[in-house]
């Protein structure tokens, strides 16, 4: 399997990211319904949001 030269660290943060970004999208950026599902309290979802630098309105406009 090719990395592409990336870290390992970084391969997670990028899979975490899309896992995250998925699970919001079939959950109609729910957080609540979000965070329960990936088993993760909602501040923790807030902190891993913050962390890749997504925002809810930028969720929002590519809900729409």
């Amino acid at each position: 399997v090719s990395t592409g030269g990336q870290s390992l660290d970084s391969l997670m943060q990028e899979i975490e990211k899309e896992i995250l970004l998925s699970v919001l999208k079939k959950n109609k950026n729910n957080y609540r319904i979000t965070a329960r599902e990936l088993g993760i309290h909602r501040s923790t979802l807030y902190k891993k949001l913050e962390k890749y630098s997504v925002e809810r309105d930028e969720l929002d406009r590519e809900q729409s």
